[in-house]
């Protein structure tokens, strides 16, 4: 509980802070936002522990005028410059559960026509609150095909696009990929989530490459007994089987998101077939044994002992990965195209959901 002294300071500073908001939000619905937003946000949202403990009723303006600022950032449409904005508030609503179900509830009051987000009680968790974050975010990261360029280029480690320091910790960016992996988004956007918590781990902090390295490994894991890799009984459950268990997401967002997230992608998949083309392997054969060969180069890495075992199993591995790519569609309404493959070897990237089979 704070004192007086304390509380009288952050409500005057709150009061500051609100009123700073909204001359942020005066400029036309066209115009970018302030660079100052960002730090702003962060700045509001940091007195709201202080004012819950002695005044309530100002920290639930406070978290109604923040709700404010985010729906004129999201309405601006879709741009680079929302990207910063974008990812302090999904920095906070990923872990603060408190500010997501009052975001959730102050919007689910508002007019229909102003809502930030879809009344979606099949969610849970006001997760969907996260995910029309997480959305908006890949929308106005590929605007145009400079974005679509950077993209590729960052899965293929084919390049250096300059994209800036994400406003988003690490820690918040590991747990949005987790939150978000309840739900069947497009591989293309958790791809994109991965890219975005990759970028968070730039520094020297080995803590943190440590964590995402768990995190890869996790992921690994789960997909191995699905595999055969330890010639499990057939009684163990897949865990892939929990794909066909996934919410879908299309229900979870607003519907003027889900169409503009299509459009997106489908413009990344033309994008692609007009400038990579004959660059791109085709054929299971060409990436199989590019992919081979990155393995034979790399084997230095392993120790002797388990080097034959080990190169087997990726092998095999690779092989069920590449089966399972060719599974995949493409995540559109009008059309089906084939997936994107990377042109350093490794495996297809699929653009779609996951398919009902087993891969």
């Amino acid at each position: 509980m704070p004192d007086a002294d304390e509380l009288e300071a952050a409500r005057r500073a709150a009061a500051l802070a609100l009123e700073e908001l909204s001359r942020h939000d005066a400029p036309s619905p066209a115009a970018p936002p302030r660079a100052g937003l960002p730090a702003l946000v962060r700045h509001c949202i940091g007195f709201l522990p202080y004012l819950d403990a002695g005044d309530p009723g100002l920290a639930t303006r406070c978290r109604c005028r923040l709700l404010d600022s985010l729906r004129v950032v999201l309405s601006r449409g879709p741009s680079p410059s929302l990207l910063p904005a974008i990812e302090v508030f999904a920095e906070n609503l990923v872990f603060d559960v408190k500010l997501r179900t009052s975001f959730s509830n102050f919007d689910r009051a508002a007019p229909e026509g102003s809502r930030v987000f879809t009344v979606a009680p099949r969610c849970g968790g006001e997760l969907h609150t996260i995910l029309e974050l997480a959305c908006s975010h890949f929308i106005s990261s590929l605007e145009d095909e400079g974005g679509f360029r950077a993209f590729l280029s960052a899965l293929l480690w084919s390049g250096n696009e300059p994209q800036g320091s994400p406003q988003i910790g690490f820690q918040q960016a590991l747990a949005l990929t987790y939150r978000t992996r309840l739900f069947s988004l497009p591989e293309v956007v958790q791809a994109h989530l991965l890219l975005l918590a990759s970028r968070c781990i730039s520094g020297p902090d080995l803590g943190s490459h440590l964590l995402a390295f768990e995190d890869s490994m996790h992921r690994y894991l789960s997909y191995l007994p699905a595999l055969g890799v330890f010639n499990r009984t057939t009684s163990v459950k897949s865990p892939l089987s929990c794909l066909a268990q996934k919410r879908p997401f299309a229900c979870c967002i607003k519907e003027v998101t889900d169409q503009k997230l299509k459009n997106q992608v489908d413009g990344l998949v033309s994008f692609c077939q007009a400038h990579f083309g004959d660059n791109l392997p085709i054929s299971e054969s060409d990436i199989f044994d590019s992919s081979d060969r990155l393995i034979e180069e790399n084997q230095h890495m392993l120790h002797e002992k388990f080097r034959q075992e080990a190169t087997t199993v990726v092998r095999r591995i690779l092989s069920k990965v590449l089966h399972c790519a060719k599974q995949k569609t493409v995540y559109v309404r009008r059309r089906s195209s084939r997936v994107i493959a990377s042109r350093e070897g490794g495996a297809d990237i699929g653009i779609g959901e996951p398919s009902e089979s087993q891969c």
